[in-house]
């Protein structure tokens, strides 16, 4: 039996005296022979978590570490300096204009109480600017928050609720062009090693899409979060996070575990459900020498295909004077559909990376506002992008990811009087040919709409001449 000495000086570390009590820690309980890649090739993982020079590991997994000795039989002594409190807001803790949904309210009740770390797993829908602000609120934090976001997108979308919450000049930011710090401000990922924050002033920390936690965020925390003692994360796609080991150890270790989970079900009162059609396309003569040639020439490219997809979304939707967004990933195959398009006579704009900033919000605003018929955009309009009054969404480029298919759908799923549920259009792509990359799109399409059976939506499948 041997007594381990753990030693909490702040926020971010906890200190491991012992040398012995380290080696144990490292090669026992965080899987010292767990291999993950690093610069020079595979390194054991606890060394991308544990702090050799420091002789410490993240706070986070104080509870992990402390419970892992325990059950081996030890002793653990765990001293620690107190740190302030914060006055929480116990039972009014509401925003302007904001009534809470009973699962949002579920998610904030242990907020700073039970739980001063963690991260709340919704999903797209569920109203994580809401959740927020209620975080902020109810933790009436008197020093500084930090609320870290993936994209420009989601930074601007968050701004002006904060806003909106708190006041203008409360709100600082930074990213896109702006560098400006507040009582409350939002920063976007890539920018977080360009930028100095308020020395050990931070006392709230809250990570957007916490799934994608990484070297800035990390080094962000290290450098200046000695005194963030609340920490929250965000996700609606927990099994990133989960199924790698790695990430798992450095999301609890300097934000938090799982705290909180809200499905599907809970939401519905904020989205609508989607009515899938599924378009049959059958090719005939593939090109495609190899996977890759043929996920590009005889699908993405094909015009059979997208000519498909264009006549489907006349059909179903804007024949009927609905509005449409067609989501892809490459250029060149959003080119030739806005050609197909405009052969039909629909009234379409696109967005995508290469376009000017400016134009790309103008055509999201366009379709917000029902001031064209079709959009076609690639991931400029991905994560964050939010346009609850479009009433179809296809899905063009025959991906198998479930995370990424149930994104893209979510950005009309939105809750509005104006429609009662979403039009998606997909395709069953089969391609004729004894070669096993050909048949990998067929696969692809019924793992699609596995998906959607999952969910409980209804599946078409359509014939389009």
């Amino acid at each position: 039996m041997i007594k381990h000495t753990l030693i909490q000086k702040n926020a971010n570390w906890i200190k491991v005296p012992d040398p012995i009590s380290m080696e144990i820690i490292a090669q026992k309980i965080l899987g010292w022979k767990e291999l993950v890649p690093g610069e020079d090739g595979l390194i054991p993982i606890t060394k991308t978590i544990l702090d050799r020079r420091r002789n410490a590991f993240p706070t986070g997994l104080l509870k992990y570490v402390t419970q892992a000795l325990q059950e081996m039989g030890d002793i653990v002594d765990y001293q620690s300096i107190d740190f302030p409190r914060i006055p929480l807001k116990i039972i009014n803790y509401d925003l302007n204009k904001v009534v809470y949904e009973p699962y949002q309210k579920e998610m904030l009740k242990s907020i700073g109480i039970i739980h001063k770390r963690g991260v709340l797993v919704a999903p797209t829908g569920a109203g994580k600017s809401i959740l927020i602000g209620g975080i902020i609120q109810k933790l009436n934090v008197p020093y500084k928050t930090m609320i870290i976001v993936p994209t420009v997108d989601i930074l601007k979308q968050i701004r002006t609720n904060m806003v909106d919450w708190f006041g203008f000049s409360k709100i600082g930011q930074i990213g896109d062009k702006v560098s400006k710090m507040g009582h409350i401000t939002i920063a976007l990922y890539q920018i977080l090693s360009d930028c100095t924050f308020y020395k050990n002033e931070i006392k709230l920390l809250i990570v957007d899409e916490v799934h994608r936690i990484n070297e800035s965020i990390i080094n962000m925390i290290k450098k200046y979060g000695i005194n963030i003692h609340y920490r929250y994360g965000l996700t609606a796609t927990p099994q990133l996070i989960e199924n790698n080991p790695e990430k798992t150890f450095k999301m609890i270790g300097y934000i938090g575990p799982i705290v909180k989970k809200v499905e599907d079900e809970q939401v519905q009162s904020r989205v609508i459900p989607a009515k899938i059609y599924m378009v049959r396309f059958k090719n005939t003569a593939p090109i495609g020498e190899n996977y890759k040639k043929a996920y590009k020439h005889d699908i993405l490219l094909n015009e059979q295909r997208n000519t498909l997809f264009i006549k489907a979304i006349k059909k179903l939707a804007i024949s009927k004077g609905k509005t449409a967004l067609i989501l892809l990933d490459e250029i060149e195959q959003l080119k030739q559909m806005q050609k197909i398009a405009t052969k039909f006579n629909i009234n379409v704009e696109v967005a995508h990376g290469k376009q000017n900033k400016m134009l790309n919000e103008m055509a999201k605003n366009k379709l917000n506002n029902k001031k064209i018929e079709l959009v076609i955009a690639t991931q400029v309009f991905g994560m964050g992008t939010n346009i609850p009054t479009v009433d179809c969404v296809a899905l063009a480029s025959a991906r198998k990811s479930e995370i990424d298919t149930l994104q893209k759908i979510g950005r009309g799923r939105r809750k509005t009087n104006l429609k009662e549920e979403l039009i998606v259009i997909d395709s069953i792509d089969h391609i004729r040919s004894i070669k096993r990359y050909h048949k990998y799109f067929y696969t692809y399409s019924l793992e699609r709409m596995k998906i959607y059976r999952e969910k409980g939506w209804e599946i078409n499948r359509i014939l389009i001449l």
